[in-house]
């Protein structure tokens, strides 16, 4: 069975057309599928599931999940500690010397997250960026992580980056 498709199209030029398209197809109920055509058939470039997934196609031939960043922050660390920009924190805890807190302004639906950091500043190199576990788990809240050089010596740099995703 084909099902159903309702189709919005949206032609730009002679070259091509993009559309959406509401697809009520029983393996794919739900979905809503943007999709773009460039003289021959229609290529899909993303795709919202019924399930709420965003899928997305950037040129490797098929649409697949895309895991978004749920919270990040740009702080200077050294001094009175700054936040430049951020997404979803709240605030940055100084807790010690290259120790900080970051505090979410959503909690993450679990702890089951994943970080990565930057650090750095002038002359500064081999710099470590960590999710302190030995002092304090992850929460839905926030999350704790230690800056150091590679000697292991905590250090507070004028620049941190954190992302995180789930």
């Amino acid at each position: 069975s084909t099902g159903n498709l309702a189709r919005m199209m949206f032609s730009h030029d002679n070259h091509g057309s993009a559309s959406i398209a509401s697809d009520y197809e029983s393996s794919g109920y739900g979905n809503l599928i943007f999709s773009t055509r460039g003289g021959g058939n229609p290529t899909e470039r993303m795709r919202i599931t019924g399930a709420g997934d965003l899928k997305f196609n950037s040129g490797y031939g098929s649409a697949a999940t895309a895991y978004g960043c749920r919270a990040w922050v740009n702080f200077n660390g050294q001094g009175t500690l700054a936040i430049r920009d951020s997404a979803n924190v709240s605030s940055v805890t100084d807790v010690a010397t290259g120790n900080y807190r970051v505090n979410f302004t959503t909690a993450m639906p679990d702890v089951n997250y994943v970080s990565t950091g930057m650090a750095g500043g002038a002359g500064a190199d081999q710099i470590n960026v960590s999710q302190n576990f030995s002092t304090e788990i992850p929460a839905v809240g926030s999350c704790r992580y230690t800056i150091a050089y590679a000697n292991g010596s905590a250090w507070d740099p004028i620049y941190v980056g954190i992302a995180i995703f789930r």
